[in-house]
C-alpha cells in the first residue's frame, strides 16, 4: 500500500500544478494565444508545463519527504470523494467535446461553434469540471496522506477559483448577456437545493 500511495502522491504533485497552470496561462492571455494560433500556442504552453513537471519530479524526494502513513479512514473518505468526482467527470464528458476539454475555443474561437452549455450538469453548476477536479484533489490527498498533497489543496483550490473568475470574464466577452443571465440562475460550484 505504501508504494501505491507514494506513486499516487508523486503523480499528483507532478501533474496537478502544471494542469492548473495551463488554464492560468490560457485564460488571461487568450488574445495573445489567438494571434499566434493554436499550434504554436500548444507548443509553447506544453513546453512550459513539461518543464514545470520535470522540475517538480527532480525534487520529488524533498517534496514527498513527509508521509503521514496509511490511514484507512482517510482512504475510505477518499473513495467516496473520488467516486463523486468521477460521477461529475462522466457527466461533464457527455457534454464536452475533446476540443473544448483542451481549450481550443479559447485559442481559436472562430474555428469552433461552441454554444453556451446550460443543460445537464451545466444546469446545476457553472463549473462542474473544476468542482470535480477539486474533489479529486482532496481524494488524492486523503488517499496518499502526504504533506505535499495537502499543500496542493492549499495552492490549487484558490488557483481553481481564480481560473473560474478568469474564465467567466472570457465567457462574458464571448456570450454577453446570455452568460450574465446564466450566472444569475446557476451557482458556480455547489448546486442549490431544489424545493
Amino acid at each position: 500500500m505504501d508504494d501505491i500511495r507514494y506513486f499516487a502522491a508523486l503523480l499528483a504533485v507532478v501533474v496537478y500544478p502544471p494542469a492548473v497552470f495551463f488554464w492560468i496561462l490560457v485564460h488571461p492571455l487568450t488574445g495573445f494565444w489567438q494571434r499566434i494560433g493554436p499550434a504554436p500556442s500548444y507548443i509553447v504552453i506544453v513546453a512550459i508545463l513539461v518543464g514545470i513537471a520535470m522540475e517538480i519530479y527532480h525534487f520529488r524526494d524533498v517534496i514527498l519527504a513527509v508521509d503521514f502513513g496509511t490511514n484507512w479512514l482517510l482512504i475510505s473518505l477518499a473513495a467516496i470523494l473520488f467516486g463523486a468526482g468521477m460521477v461529475i467527470e462522466i457527466r461533464c464528458r457527455r457534454q464536452l467535446s475533446f476540443s473544448t476539454l483542451v481549450g481550443l475555443p479559447e485559442l481559436k474561437p472562430e474555428s469552433s461553434s461552441v454554444e453556451l452549455l446550460k443543460d445537464g450538469i451545466y444546469g446545476q453548476v457553472r463549473h462542474p469540471k473544476y468542482a470535480g477536479a477539486a474533489l479529486g484533489l482532496i481524494a488524492i490527498a486523503f488517499f496518499t496522506n502526504y504533506f505535499a498533497t495537502y499543500l496542493l489543496i492549499v495552492i490549487c483550490l484558490p488557483a481553481l477559483y481564480l481560473i473560474t473568475v478568469l474564465e467567466e470574464r472570457e465567457l462574458i466577452d464571448r456570450f454577453g448577456e446570455e452568460y450574465r443571465e446564466y450566472q444569475k440562475n446557476v451557482p458556480r460550484f455547489i448546486p442549490r437545493r431544489s424545493d
